[in-house]
C-alpha cells in the first residue's frame, strides 16, 4: 500500500520580519487542505505560481513542516516521522547531479550511502537504465549529457530505491517543448510499470490534463477541486477552475438569469441563451433570477448551426482577429455585452476576415453558469443546502421552526453562535449535502420532499439526490447518498441530518455560526481611572498580565473602579492592519492564532494572549489573514468590553 491522506494540513510561516517597529508577518501558504490519494494513482497537482503546490508536495516529503493538521501515509500518522523514513522519492525541478560522475555512478549513489551491497546496487541500476533507455550512456559523465537525459538520470535516481511514493516537483519546466512531450510520455508509461503512487506538481495545464488520473487544482493555498480531467473541464466547480484549465480559456459573459413560459434563460444583451432543463435542474439557490456568469468554451461556440442541436442559442458578433492554425482557426470577436474579445475555435476551412460580421452558435448543453458575487458554479452541489427558518427563545431555550421541524437547539450548537442578536428571528439553516443520510431517528432532522433529479456524481462512488423540499416554495436540497441507493424522479424522499451538523445565517446571509465553542474572554482584572483615561489591568490566573487604556469620560465607568470581572465580546476586535495601526496605543492586544475557522468575508479565531487564562474568541469580519501559528494585533472596541458578570447565551435565554 502506498496511500496518503490528508486531514485539515496547514503551512503558515510565521517568522517574518521586523520593518521599524512593526511585525510583518509570514503568509498562510497552505490552508485547510483536505485530500485522499488512494494506492497507485497518479495524482497531479496544478496551479498558478504561489499557490501552495510545492509547499504541500514538500510537506508530505517531510520536507516543511505541518503547521496544523495532520498527514497519514498508509493510514500511518507522519507528521512527526523524519523524510527517511516516510519511504518516498523526490524529483526536484533541477537535476542535482553530480556532473564529474558518470550515469551508472549518479544512479547509484543514494544505494552506496545506504550501504546495499554491490550485487543488488548493479542489479538495481540496470533495470533502472534498461526502463529508462539510458542503459547505451551508463558510462557517460553527467555533464556530457542532454536536458532530457538529465531529466531521466534524476527520475531513476528515484526510482532504483523503489519507494511506496514518488513525488515530483515540476521535472520537466528547464526541457525544451519537444523533450516535454516524449518526457510525458515516459512518465505516464513508468507510472503503469511501477503500479504505485505518483504525486505530481506542475504549473502547467496541458501536464496536468494529460498525465493525472486526477487532477488537483489549487490557488492561494486552497484546493479549488480535485477531480478527474474531463470533469474538470466539463463541470468545473467554480470560475477560477473554468478559466484556468483550457487554451484559448473560457469565454466568460456578464448576464441575467430568468425563467419564463418556455424555461430557464440567460440573458446577454438582448440575447437569450437557453438553459437545458437537465442543467437548469440543478440550480438549486431559491428563485431563478440575478446576475450570473455565464461560460461557454471557445469549441463550443460555432459560426455555423449544429445539425441535431436542441438547445442552440446565437449571438451577433464581428470579427476582429483570425489566427489560423493549419487544421483550424482561432476567431477574436467583438460582442455586445462582452469587454474583452470572445473566442471560437473554428474549421479552418470557414474563410472569415477582419471586420467581417458573423452569427455564433451556443451550444446550451455545454454551457457553464456562475453566481456573479461567490463565482460558485449553480450546476455544482453548493457548500451548504439552505432552509429558511424561524427561531425564538422559548422557555430559557432556542427553538428552530423550518420544514415542518420545530427543534430546540442543543448547548453544542448555542455555544458556537458568533452573533447573539441575528440568532433570534428570521435565519437560515446551513446543512452540508455530505451530513444527510437516508435514515435516522425522532431526535434528528427530517426533510421531506421528491426528487426532481439523481446523478450519479460522475462516477464519484456516490449519488446526488436534488429533493424538492416539502412546504417550501422554490426551496431544493442535495444530498450525497450511497450510490447503490435505488431513486427515480418523482419518488418521495425522506432526508435526516443531525442537529449538531447545522450551521446557521443571518437574514444578511453572513454565517453565525463557528466550527468550535465561543470563549466568554472572561478574565480578572483592576478598573482605574488614571488621568482622565479608563484603564483595564488584566491578569489572568496563571500570571499574565496585560493593560487596556480608553478614554474614560467616553465609558462612562466611574462606578466600576476596583477589583473586576472584565468580559470582552467576540465581535469587539479588529485585526485589520489599519485599524490596527490607527488604534491607540493601549489599545491593542497580541497573540498567537491557536484555532481558525474561515468562511466567506470573514472568520472565528482563538487566540492565546497575555491576560486571559484561554484563548480568547475573535469574530473577525472581512478577515483574510493568517490562520493557526500566526502572531496576531487585535484592537479592542471600548464599547465592546462588559465589566462585572456577563451571562453565557444559553444564561440570557433562561432569563428572558
Amino acid at each position: 500500500m502506498s496511500s496518503i491522506s490528508l486531514k485539515h494540513a496547514s503551512k503558515v510561516y510565521s517568522g517574518g520580519a521586523h520593518i521599524g517597529k512593526e511585525h510583518i508577518v509570514g503568509d498562510r501558504v497552505v490552508n485547510d487542505v483536505d485530500l485522499d490519494i488512494a494506492d497507485g494513482e497518479f495524482v497531479v497537482i496544478v496551479g498558478p505560481s504561489g499557490s501552495g503546490k510545492t509547499t504541500l508536495l514538500r510537506m508530505i516529503a517531510g520536507l516543511e513542516q505541518i503547521t496544523s493538521g495532520e498527514l497519514y501515509i498508509d493510514g500511518k500518522l507522519a507528521n512527526d516521522l523524519e523524510p527517511r523514513e516516510r519511504d518516498v522519492a523526490m524529483v526536484f525541478q533541477t537535476y542535482g547531479l553530480f556532473p564529474h560522475m558518470t550515469v551508472y555512478d549518479n544512479l547509484a549513489f543514494g544505494l552506496k550511502l545506504r550501504k546495499v551491497s554491490p550485487e543488488i546496487i548493479d542489479e538495481k541500476v540496470r533495470e533502472a537504465a534498461e526502463m529508462l533507455d539510458l542503459t547505451p550512456y551508463l558510462y557517460r559523465q553527467g555533464k556530457t549529457l542532454s536536458g532530457g537525459q538529465c531529466q531521466r538520470v534524476a527520475l531513476g535516481r528515484a526510482i532504483v530505491r523503489r519507494p511506496k511514493i514518488f513525488l515530483l516537483d515540476e521535472p520537466l519546466s528547464n526541457i525544451d517543448a519537444r523533450l516535454r512531450v516524449q518526457m510525458r510520455t515516459e512518465i505516464t508509461k513508468l507510472h503503469h510499470k511501477l503500479k504505485t503512487t505518483f504525486v505530481y506538481v506542475t504549473h502547467d495545464q496541458t501536464e496536468a490534463m494529460t498525465m493525472g488520473t486526477r487532477v488537483v487544482v489549487m490557488k492561494d493555498g486552497v484546493i479549488q477541486q480535485a477531480d478527474t480531467p474531463n470533469a474538470l473541464y466539463e463541470r468545473p466547480v467554480n470560475l477560477f477552475t473554468a478559466c484556468f484549465l483550457g487554451s484559448p480559456q473560457m469565454n466568460i459573459f456578464k448576464a441575467k438569469l430568468g425563467k419564463d413560459s418556455n424555461g430557464v434563460f440567460a440573458a446577454i444583451g438582448d440575447s437569450r441563451i437557453a438553459v437545458p432543463d437537465p442543467l437548469a435542474l440543478r440550480i438549486v439557490d431559491g428563485e431563478i433570477c440575478g446576475d450570473v456568469l455565464l461560460g461557454v468554451r471557445p469549441e463550443h461556440m460555432r459560426t455555423e448551426p449544429t445539425v441535431g442541436a436542441k438547445f442552440e442559442s446565437t449571438l451577433d458578433a464581428t470579427v476582429d482577429v483570425v489566427e489560423n492554425l493549419g487544421n483550424e482557426s482561432i476567431l477574436y470577436l467583438n460582442v455586445d455585452g462582452k469587454d474583452d474579445y470572445a473566442t471560437a475555435r473554428v474549421d479552418a476551412q470557414k474563410r472569415l476576415g477582419q471586420g467581417e460580421k458573423t452569427t455564433l452558435y451556443l451550444d446550451g448543453e455545454h454551457i457553464c453558469l456562475f453566481d456573479a458575487y461567490t463565482e460558485r458554479s449553480l450546476f455544482a452541489p453548493p457548500e451548504y443546502d439552505r432552509l429558511s427558518a424561524k427561531s425564538e427563545a422559548r422557555d430559557g431555550a432556542l427553538y428552530l421552526s423550518f420544514a415542518g421541524n420545530d427543534i430546540e437547539l442543543p448547548q453544542s450548537v448555542i455555544c458556537r453562535i458568533t452573533d447573539r442578536a441575528a440568532a433570534i428571528g428570521n435565519v437560515t439553516v446551513g446543512i452540508r449535502p455530505a451530513d444527510f443520510r437516508a435514515d435516522g431517528n425522532d431526535a434528528d432532522i427530517k426533510i421531506c420532499g421528491k426528487a426532481t433529479l439523481c446523478d450519479d456524481n460522475g462516477g464519484r462512488g456516490d449519488k446526488l439526490v436534488y429533493v424538492a423540499v416539502d412546504g417550501q416554495k422554490d426551496t431544493t436540497v442535495v444530498a450525497t447518498l450511497p450510490a447503490d441507493m435505488i431513486c427515480e424522479i418523482g419518488d418521495a424522499i425522506e432526508l435526516y441530518a443531525h442537529i449538531d451538523d447545522i450551521e446557521l445565517f443571518g437574514e444578511s446571509g453572513a454565517r453565525i455560526t463557528t466550527d468550535m465553542p465561543v470563549s466568554l474572554n472572561t478574565t480578572q482584572g483592576v478598573v482605574k481611572n488614571i488621568g482622565g483615561k479608563v484603564v483595564y489591568k488584566l491578569r489572568s490566573a496563571r500570571g499574565g498580565k496585560a493593560k487596556l487604556a480608553f478614554d474614560g469620560d467616553a465609558r462612562g465607568a466611574a462606578g466600576y473602579l476596583g477589583q473586576q470581572s472584565i468580559y470582552i465580546l467576540p465581535d469587539g476586535f479588529d485585526a485589520d492592519a489599519v485599524a490596527v495601526k490607527n488604534a491607540p496605543r493601549n489599545s491593542i492586544l497580541s497573540g498567537t492564532v491557536t484555532h481558525a475557522d474561515f468562511y466567506r468575508g470573514g472568520a472565528v479565531l482563538t487566540v492565546k494572549t497575555k491576560g486571559f487564562d484561554e484563548p480568547v474568541t475573535a469574530v473577525l469580519r472581512g478577515y483574510n489573514g493568517g490562520g493557526v501559528g500566526r502572531k496576531i494585533k487585535l484592537a479592542v472596541d471600548p464599547k465592546s468590553i462588559a465589566i462585572g458578570m456577563r451571562y453565557s447565551f444559553s444564561d440570557e435565554l433562561k432569563r428572558k
